[in-house]
């Protein structure tokens, strides 16, 4: 889990890029509360993988889903 303020809303295939090299791509957008509360399920650029110290480096922490 990582919070984000995006200038954008989120959608399927957005990219977000989480440092120069690092970049994940939105799977799934759940929307809680309008222009508030959203959720997007990311995954690794294709060819790439997420381990779990790849994430905490990048700043997330697990977390229940949801």
């Amino acid at each position: 889990m990582r919070d984000f303020n995006l200038p954008i809303p989120p959608f399927v295939g957005l990219g977000i890029r989480l440092d120069v090299y690092e970049m994940v791509n939105v799977q799934s957008v759940i929307v809680g509360d309008a222009r508030y509360d959203v959720t997007c399920i990311v995954g690794p650029e294709p060819g790439e993988s997420f381990d779990a110290a790849w994430l905490e480096r990048q700043g997330f922490e697990a977390a229940p889903y949801p």
